[in-house]
């Protein structure tokens, strides 16, 4: 049995992934995009924080403050959203598991459309 990632702390899980543009119009490559909200009612530094695909890439977010009720839209390098379907992972600056959705690729079929978890 595989190792359980280490879950963030219940303040941290505050931030949580509610949507991505999986399969935008035109090439694909740089406009693959995330949508995370702030649910708490505190902000939230996500310096460090990272976001992983199903295959272990990553991206770093930027130094940012997320707002108390806010949401932020984060484009993708290095991290890949299949079309077929996948795994985005969103860990704190601890590493740790802050939030994770999958997705199928009947959910990517609509070029453009964001997908919603």
């Amino acid at each position: 049995v595989p190792d359980e990632p280490e879950v963030a702390e219940a303040e941290d899980q505050a931030v949580q992934i509610v949507a991505a543009l999986v399969n935008p119009r035109g090439p694909e490559s740089g406009a693959e995009k995330l949508m995370l909200v702030n649910l708490s009612d505190q902000p939230a530094a996500l310096g460090g924080w990272t976001i992983e695909d199903q295959n272990g890439n990553t991206d770093r977010l930027a130094t940012y403050t997320l707002q108390a009720g806010s949401v932020v839209r984060v484009g993708l390098g290095r991290v890949r959203l299949l079309n077929a379907g996948g795994r985005i992972i969103l860990k704190n600056a601890r590493g740790q598991v802050v939030h994770q959705v999958d997705y199928t690729r009947a959910e990517t079929t609509k070029e453009g459309w964001w997908v919603k978890f």
